[in-house]
């Protein structure tokens, strides 16, 4: 007798079109935590007032112990993520040559696998030598380091860390162009005149096609055009080196006592070929007034009064006058006048007398004038 051969089919049932995944267990304990890394991507600095310092934080996370997905994902999740320059951590040379102006940022939440831009905003003085530096960051954040599960509730153990890390900063070798005033005489309104500066370059590299530009608003302007703008060329400038330039300038006769700014730009190459400039270079202009006055001191009813004119037309006082001396004449006095108090009585005042109201200088105080004591003294006809 023969037998036929029995096959067995085995089949294989696909629950929701795809085999059936592993079923975690009923209950048990989820643990892991967030691994941050911090990386500098833009940390090149030069000397100046305020630059970005450009980082990347990124979160590889660490799973110890897995279980449910929603779980595992809590637990490597950093939040409330914040980043922040260590400043009680600084290093000598940083304490004094790194200034601080935005040295924080929040992140806020930076899973696993994720990764995000920070910037901070420091400044470097010129006290601080090129090379390359470890500057401290304080990371501080919160966590869930396990999470317990079952029938009820789970149960999460969070946690609040702060780390510390460095991220290296590199101060390069570069030019640094700074100004200072020079001897400049005052201007008065309506004057031209110039005014003179010293360039320096307190770097440790050469700046060459130096192009400054001065610029000012009303009421100083430069040139005879009026304009409110100048330029110097300058075709180079080494290390330690300076150079005193001087521009003419001018000031509108309506301007006021006062120092006004001159801002300065300058445009220039760098030994590598890379071009630079430099716009937070600044100058004052002081203009002083046409006609000051002040008493100093009155003796026996006369006063002593310092104070300086040109033409009686501009100046609008009083001012002495020899015999013969037409209104329109300029004598300029330099220091004391003497002026008798009281009310002007319309007459003319005899030779050398002081009529009330009216003054005449001390003798040997008017240029000008070479015997001020010998003239009628009174106001301008």
């Amino acid at each position: 007798m023969r037998y036929a051969p029995l096959v067995l089919l085995v089949a294989t049932v696909a629950v929701g079109g795809s085999l059936a995944q592993p079923i975690p267990p009923a209950e048990g304990t989820v643990v892991g935590n967030p691994t941050l890394e911090v990386v500098a991507t833009g940390n090149r600095l030069t000397w100046g007032d305020s630059q970005e310092l450009a980082l990347s934080v990124a979160n590889a996370g660490t799973l110890l112990r897995g279980g449910p997905e929603q779980f595992e994902s809590r637990v490597v999740t950093a939040r409330n993520l914040r980043v922040e320059v260590a400043t009680d951590r600084l290093d000598p040379p940083l304490t004094d040559g790194l200034v601080v102006r935005r040295g924080a940022s929040l992140v806020g939440e930076l899973g696993r696998g994720e990764a995000v831009p920070v910037t901070l905003s420091v400044g470097v003085t010129d006290g601080l030598r090129p090379g390359t530096y470890s500057l401290p960051l304080r990371l501080s954040y919160q966590y869930t380091a396990a999470v317990r599960y079952g029938d009820g509730d789970p149960v999460y153990t969070d946690r609040t860390r702060t780390r510390l890390v460095t991220v290296p900063v590199v101060v390069t070798d570069e030019p640094r162009l700074v100004v200072t005033p020079a001897a400049s005489p005052p201007l008065s309104p309506g004057q031209e005149g110039t005014v003179s500066f010293a360039l320096s370059n307190t770097g440790t590299r050469t700046a060459s096609d130096i192009g400054l530009t001065v610029s000012a608003d009303p009421p100083v302007h430069f040139g005879d055009d009026r304009t409110r703008r100048t330029s110097v060329f300058v075709p180079e400038l080494a290390p330690g080196d300076s150079r005193t330039l001087t521009v003419p300038v001018a000031t509108d006769p309506t301007a006021t006592p006062s120092t006004y700014l001159l801002r300065v730009s300058a445009a220039y190459t760098t030994a590598g070929g890379f071009e630079r400039t430099s716009d937070k270079l600044r100058l004052g202009l002081r203009v002083r007034a046409n006609d000051t006055a002040a008493t100093t001191r009155t003796d026996g009813g006369v006063s002593v009064t310092p104070y300086s004119v040109g033409d009686r037309a501009s100046s609008g006082r009083y001012s002495p006058y020899r015999n013969g001396a037409t209104s329109n004449s300029a004598i300029v006095c330099l220091v004391p006048t003497l002026t008798q108090p009281g009310e002007p009585t319309g007459r003319t005042p005899s030779r050398g007398a002081i009529a009330f109201g009216y003054s005449r200088p001390a003798a040997g105080t008017c240029v000008g004038n070479p015997d001020p004591g010998a003239g009628n003294v009174g106001p301008p006809s």
